[in-house]
């Protein structure tokens, strides 16, 4: 009631003048403690889901007084509960104004004010107040069973944090130091190479997966170089695998900064073995120094026409030669043995070369009484003394 509004039209002001009793802090923080009451406390059949309803339940019993009825000290005379809402409070009691053998209530009559709490407020209450926080206080997380009381750390498990309220400027400043849950190990890592599709498909399960979990896939190739992949699905495909590479992949759960130990498993690509490059073939192009040579070759005087070289022959000849050769060779020589370098005025030369050396001499001596022995194919052409 506000106000009275008389037959004349008169009316009287019944608004009453606001008192200050408690802070808004104490206000505020008393309701949160009553609110759980009607949650999950004894108040609890008087719980409208989706109405924020504070409220303290209470019981009368007869202690030693209940001996001259008759009763015992346990039973109960009167139960009653006060509930609020930011828009309606309402007090119920059920019980016996006078004492006596039978003034006592029964385990269900005492849920009584409960139900007529619950209905009475689901009647008259909308739900569309709630009660706000006011500015002196702050809601922080603390790591349950600490005294004095802790905030929970970067890596507090959920299941060990709660919600408490604390005036402005009173609040913890000390951290609990947790160390990093270790996250479970991926299950069933498997690495399979799809010849049909040339590809790597990779698959792993695990259990513990939430919206925070994400998946970091390190694939280290046939040449030690390792790729990293980040995923929420549980599987990946690696495309166009390098044939005769063996593939090592691990995959690593992540949740925030906590990694899990890997799974590793490994994959061959069939194919692409290394090929030893056939032996190159010597080629005949190559032409030696010396050319066409107008010169004499007096070979070796008093040789009586046996030169044994083992690719050391004295001649006075202005191409390339060399080898193994018996016997005088004159005019034209053309050689395919193993010459390197150019022989000239004399010199001698037992290098390895393929070339073709040409030229005309003049030899004096006695021929071989064997043909000769030559390392390469030549033609002699020459005259006989």
């Amino acid at each position: 009631m506000t106000k009275i509004v008389f037959p004349d039209g008169t009316e009287m002001d019944l608004q009453p003048k606001p008192k200050r009793v408690m802070h808004d802090y104490t206000a505020y923080m008393i309701t949160d403690v009553l609110k759980s009451v009607i949650r999950s406390g004894t108040g609890q059949l008087a719980n409208v889901p989706g109405l924020e309803l504070a409220g303290k339940t209470g019981t009368t019993n007869y202690g030693k007084d209940g001996v001259k009825f008759g009763l015992d000290r346990d039973d109960v005379p009167d139960s009653w509960i006060v509930g609020y809402t930011p828009n309606y409070t309402a007090a119920i009691w059920v019980g016996f104004s006078k004492r006596s053998s039978t003034a006592k209530l029964s385990i269900e009559e005492q849920k009584i004010p409960k139900y007529l709490l619950k209905n009475l407020m689901s009647h008259i209450d909308d739900g569309s107040g709630s009660f706000k926080q006011p500015e002196s206080v702050v809601r922080l997380p603390i790591k349950k069973g600490t005294n004095p009381p802790k905030l929970a750390g970067k890596y507090t498990p959920e299941s060990e944090i709660t919600y408490e309220l604390f005036v402005r400027g009173t609040e913890p400043t000390e951290t609990a130091n947790d160390v990093p849950e270790e996250l479970p190990a991926v299950k069933g890592l498997t690495a399979v190479y799809d010849q049909a599709a040339n590809a790597i498909s990779v698959s792993w399960s695990y259990d513990e997966q939430t919206d925070e979990t994400i998946f970091e896939v390190r694939v280290k190739d046939g040449q030690g170089q390792t790729n990293t992949i980040t995923t929420k699905d549980r599987s990946i495909t690696i495309s166009n695998p390098t044939p005769g590479w063996t593939y090592t992949i691990a995959v690593y759960a992540k949740d925030g900064e906590r990694m899990s130990k890997p799974a590793i498993a490994s994959v061959h690509v069939p194919g692409g073995e290394d090929q030893t490059p056939a032996p190159q073939q010597p080629g005949d192009d190559s032409q030696g120094s010396g050319g066409q040579n107008g010169g004499t070759d007096q070979g070796n005087s008093g040789n009586n026409g046996n030169e044994n070289g083992q690719g050391n022959n004295n001649e006075q000849n202005g191409g390339a030669s060399g080898g193994q050769e018996n016997g005088n060779s004159g005019g034209a020589n053309q050689n395919n043995g193993q010459t390197d370098g150019t022989n000239n005025q004399g010199t001698n030369n037992s290098g390895q070369t393929n070339g073709t050396n040409s030229g005309t001499g003049a030899n004096s001596g006695t021929p071989p009484v064997s043909p000769p022995l030559k390392n390469g194919s030549g033609a002699g052409l020459g005259t006989r003394p």
